[in-house]
């Protein structure tokens, strides 16, 4: 979808999308609202980044869920938790596993 961009003579951002849907931000509130935005970008990439570098053993991993070493293998091989080549498995893994 192509949006136009019309700044106008107080300052205002409009930003009208082709189903004629304008919507209109203060020129001084456009910073802000970019500027939150990549922050809380960063943020959860940060959370993300340092939940993945907490690595576990298949062992801890089947302790911690309550399940037999060999399901939690076949999990891993299936693709149903994702691990690192040498077969670790991160923090971010087994919770976007739990959340699935």
């Amino acid at each position: 979808m192509q949006n136009n961009l019309i700044k106008n003579d107080k300052n205002d951002i409009i930003m009208k999308t082709q189903n004629n849907v304008a919507v209109v931000v203060p020129g001084e509130q456009l910073a802000d609202l970019i500027s939150e935005a990549v922050r809380k970008g960063i943020n959860e990439t940060d959370k993300r980044k340092s939940e993945s570098e907490k690595l576990y053993t298949i062992n801890e991993v089947a302790k911690r869920l309550g399940k037999a070493h060999r399901t939690i293998k076949s999990m891993v091989s299936s693709g149903a938790i994702k691990s690192t080549k040498t077969g670790l498995i991160s923090e971010f893994a087994i919770k976007e596993y739990l959340n699935n």
